[in-house]
């Protein structure tokens, strides 16, 4: 027992990671496949001319699509793994990650890029070393801030059968800029700003997901130094990013580089199978108002905005964004208060929270966005909280839920889960959103959003 107790922390490390390593020769999902033609691309033609889309070209694609004009482009680009009709539109720190893997592919396999499980393996490999980063900064900073149960924030992320799933199982990539996320949060909380905004850079120029915490960096410059603080710290990531994406602008191609951002701005759905308030909003309006798109199988189809223009007569947008809006401000509200009273734990609750709202109000939501709350809010499990605990749990439960239910366990891969999810008769997915919403409304009703609870036990809590 004196032993295991001694290394608890290798043989965790060990455990997760060798589950890690059976499951990295799998598929992955749809979103891997792009994956693998992203990163043939950068071998020929390359990091930077494999945007093919010129600024004129994708500025002329979304001013007919403000138009209602859907104009679909299509380029087909020769690749050592064939031809992909297809735009990148993902910032090249992916692609750059991308690129390691398919040369490590090649070097493994004498110097030629094929299709199979070697491939496979060597582009979930580094989404996996970011999640072994993960875990190392969540047991470095636990330990230096003296929680009192490091050990239980390790074990929450690093052994969690919801993450595992997402990475390597079905080869999401969103490890990388959450590593970069947290570690600004962690910087930050230090008082280093510099670095803060270096690592924050890099989050953004690897996913654009990563710019959720845009808001809660902001408050907590604002919080420690007013506008002086807020000014330089924003300018300071701006002069990063910047610095990293000048060749794409001198060769007039940094739209295409930014283009994931806006294509999520005009996603044609409510809910790319988040279940969240636009999960529900479908079918509820569709028994309401109907006829709406139906299945045959029984499961919920992916309803529209046009449906939901269709149905009520203005664009779901206006409900969403202003949902949005008022829960950033009332959050970032309820952490500024926790920042004056000297609580920095609370950023981590607040990025965390970034994430979920997010998840939860808006439109166009995919399975995997909400991964970044597990790593944001993992630092805060040291504490002796039972609430964040229970949280992590249940939103861990419904993250896997929604993962596996629409994904299986990656292309090709016999799982199961249409059967599981018809099983009772009905689509299950709805009682899932059900509870996803109920948790999310016991956590908007709780006194300070529970950011009073994110604090040290040497830190006196502080709330009214």
């Amino acid at each position: 027992m004196g032993f295991f107790k001694r290394h608890a922390f290798a043989l965790v490390i060990l455990s997760g990671l060798s589950v890690r390593l059976i499951l990295l020769p799998f598929p992955g999902t749809e979103d891997m496949e792009h994956c693998r033609m992203w990163g043939a691309m950068t071998l020929k033609p390359g990091i930077l001319y494999m945007y093919t889309q010129t600024d004129t070209e994708v500025m002329t694609f979304f001013i007919l699509l403000s138009k209602h004009i859907h104009a679909h482009p299509q380029v087909t680009n020769m690749t050592a793994l064939g031809p992909f009709n297809g735009f990148p539109d993902h910032p090249p720190g992916l692609m750059l990650m991308l690129d390691a893997s398919v040369r490590l592919s090649k070097l493994l396999d004498s110097g030629s890029l094929r299709r199979g499980p070697l491939l496979d393996a060597c582009l979930n490999l580094p989404p996996v070393i970011f999640s072994l980063g993960i875990t190392l900064l969540i047991w470095w900073f636990t330990r230096a801030e003296n929680l009192p149960h490091p050990m239980w924030a390790v074990m929450a992320f690093w052994l969690n059968p919801a993450l595992i799933l997402d990475s390597p199982l079905l080869g999401y990539a969103d490890s990388m800029f959450a590593f970069f996320g947290l570690l600004a949060l962690i910087l930050f909380y230090r008082r280093k700003y510099e670095w803060s905004a270096l690592a924050f850079a890099l989050g953004c120029l690897s996913k654009p997901e990563a710019m959720f915490l845009i808001p809660v960096l902001a408050a907590a410059a604002w919080a420690d130094g007013g506008l002086k603080t807020t000014f330089r710290y924003g300018a300071q990531v701006g002069l990063f990013a910047l610095a990293a994406l000048l060749p794409y602008i001198l060769v007039h191609r940094v739209l295409a580089v930014l283009a994931h951002v806006a294509s999520l701005l005009v996603d044609p759905v409510l809910s790319g199978q988040g279940l969240n308030v636009w999960w529900l909003a479908g079918p509820l309006l569709n028994s309401v108002f109907g006829p709406g798109p139906w299945d045959p199988s029984g499961m919920i189809p992916m309803y529209t905005r046009s449906d939901f223009v269709r149905w009520v007569g203005f664009q779901p947008a206006w409900v969403a964004n202003l949902a949005l809006a008022a829960f950033v401000f009332f959050g970032l509200k309820m952490f500024m208060k926790q920042m004056k009273l000297g609580n920095r734990l609370a950023i981590f609750w607040a990025g965390a929270l970034m994430v979920y709202g997010y998840t939860m109000l808006s439109l166009f939501v995919h399975e995997n966005h909400l991964d970044s709350f597990f790593v944001y809010a993992a630092p805060l499990l040291a504490l002796n909280t039972p609430i964040f605990k229970r949280g992590y749990l249940v939103l861990s439960g419904i993250l896997g839920l929604d993962l596996y239910l629409f994904e299986g366990f990656g292309r090709n891969v016999p799982a199961g889960e249409q059967w599981i999810r018809m099983l009772p008769g009905f689509d299950i997915t709805i009682l899932i959103a059900l509870g996803n919403v109920a948790f999310f409304l016991i956590l908007v009703f709780a006194r300070n959003w529970w950011f009073d609870l994110a604090v040290h036990e040497t830190l006196p809590a502080q709330s009214t």
